[in-house]
């Protein structure tokens, strides 16, 4: 486009070569290669050969994918995939497309170590899918593996005792966010071109972010991450569809979302259909050429001071801002910076981290039959990462009448959002994170700007607005930093419902900067 050369970051150019892509089939979007299928153009065995050459080179430096099945059965599916397309028999647009299942979630075949975790590491083949892998499987997605979590999902850095950590494909000396950060790396590298996430505190934003891809945080509830309906055998999580139904029991809607992740706004909005089922989503409202002038954008920066911020963080937003969004030849959007009247962050912080430490506790007691493993293991048996021992404790000392507050407040952060941001503003914007990709031997960001984060998980705290009142969100890659080329997101977010109108102002965005086609990283 006339955009091409458009600078969107402190610097125009960046330390990467479009002539590093691991060859064409791998570098195209799903869309295009579910076309090319589907007109037995390409073979899916060609594929899966692609994938699977690309995946043994680049996977023992960025350790993205775990729990890989054997080439042998995984070329036997994509000839199986062949031959049905040969018999006239088409499953569906995933038909022979390779991806790999957040360590998270259950498929039917593949173990779920949630984030190899030593609690649930038993190695153990699960007998049943997600209700979302259920559809992915019938629209004929093969499962490679699995991608690389932390552990019980905790934390927005990828790294546990079992596999190890997944680097940043821009730099493998830096975390690649998550916890879908196997999942996002998977495609940045150009390992998939789809993968699924989830996203309780920016689980599927500061990954989208860092590795300079798109993901969607759906209107909580959407999708279902319950067992499959027809089968009621309980998962390692302890779950199924008699006792979860999506619920938090804390909140009207889930604390936590899976949603799905890809180099392209249109091929989140198709895995978004199939994730959430046709009848919650429907990716023909997301138009290939959207106009969105005159969107009213409320820039939300850096919540007015509340949070500490690395430099050229937000300069690097706000040049994206004025020139894609606000530019008249380009998306000739309205930006308005709101640093006024803004809902009290400490009140936000006191709510959602009150709510998700009573909900984890919850869930791991239920999970577990109780948290003996956890707070009293005896020697020599199963323990969990201090971060995991922390949320716990602290959720059981949680009074009810602390958790009413709490419950109280996110009703009330609900009510601002409708009656407040949104009856001004279409959509509004957040970076993606606090923070520039770290060091992945860091555990966490102890220190933001001069300000000290005294938990685990404080350097997250900008994801907690979207969170909090369960409103879809897509993160779109915004750009990168002055030195090493690592990159930036935005979080761009609207009332509940609003998923159709934010992929499809990502999409016009993704016309303009073709991001992240244009700079795939060298390795």
């Amino acid at each position: 486009t006339k955009f091409a050369n458009m600078k969107l970051g402190p610097t125009g150019t960046l330390p990467l070569s479009a002539t590093a892509q691991p060859n064409n089939l791998l570098s195209l979007d799903a869309i295009s290669l579910s076309d090319l299928i589907r007109t037995r153009r390409v073979k899916c065995v060609d594929l899966m050969n692609q994938t699977l050459t690309h995946m043994q080179h680049i996977n023992p430096k960025l350790n993205a994918i775990v729990s890989i099945k054997s080439k042998k059965d995984l070329l036997e599916e994509a000839r199986a995939a062949d031959e049905h397309i040969d018999k006239g028999i088409y499953k569906g647009w995933l038909h022979g497309i390779p991806t790999a299942l957040k360590d998270l979630s259950n498929a039917e075949g593949l173990p779920t170590t949630m984030g190899g975790s030593k609690l649930f590491s038993s190695q153990k083949q699960q007998n049943m899918d997600d209700s979302f892998v259920r559809r992915m499987r019938n629209e004929g997605a093969i499962f490679v593996g699995k991608t690389n979590a932390p552990e019980i999902g905790l934390g927005s850095h990828t790294f546990n005792e079992m596999f190890g950590c997944t680097s940043n494909p821009y730099d493998e000396s830096k975390s690649a966010g998550g916890s879908s950060g196997g999942a996002a790396v998977s495609l940045s590298s150009r390992i998939f071109c789809l993968a699924d996430g989830s996203d309780m505190m920016g689980s599927l934003r500061n990954p989208a972010g860092w590795n300079g891809i798109y993901s969607k945080r759906p209107t909580a509830g959407m999708i279902s991450d319950e067992v499959d309906d027809d089968n009621d055998n309980e998962t390692c999580r302890g779950e199924n569809e008699n006792k979860t139904e999506g619920k938090s029991l804390l909140l009207p809607y889930p604390i936590s979302t899976p949603g799905p992740m890809a180099r392209s706004p249109l091929d989140v909005a198709a895995f978004l259909q199939t994730m959430a089922g046709p009848k919650n989503f429907d990716a023909s409202t997301v138009p290939s050429n959207p106009d969105v002038a005159a969107t009213k954008i409320g820039w939300l920066a850096d919540w007015s001071g509340a949070y500490p911020m690395e430099e050229g963080i937000l300069p690097l937003c706000e040049t994206t801002l004025h020139n894609v969004f606000e530019n008249k030849d380009a998306l000739d959007c309205h930006v308005e910076k709101i640093s006024s009247a803004l809902f009290d962050a400490k009140d936000l912080w006191y709510s959602w981290t009150t709510i998700r430490s009573r909900y984890l506790s919850d869930v791991l007691s239920e999970a577990l039959g109780g948290l003996d493993k956890v707070l009293s293991p005896k020697v020599g048996d199963a323990v969990v990462k201090p971060e995991v021992l922390w949320e716990v404790e602290r959720g059981l000392r949680i009074t009810d009448q602390e958790l009413q507050k709490a419950i109280n407040i996110a009703g009330n952060w609900s009510n601002y959002v409708m009656a407040d941001l949104f009856s001004k503003y279409d959509v509004c914007a957040l970076p993606s994170a606090q923070v520039w990709p770290f060091d992945k031997h860091q555990r966490w960001p102890e220190v933001i700007n001069g300000y000290k984060m005294e938990e685990y998980h404080r350097w997250m705290e900008i994801y907690i607005p979207v969170s909090l009142a369960g409103l879809p969100c897509v993160t779109i890659p915004a750009g990168y930093d002055e030195e090493g080329g690592l990159f930036m997101g935005l979080q761009l977010f609207g009332p509940r419902g609003s998923d159709s109108r934010l992929l499809s102002i990502a999409q016009a965005y993704h016309m303009i900067v073709n991001w992240p086609s244009k700079y795939p990283p060298l390795s």
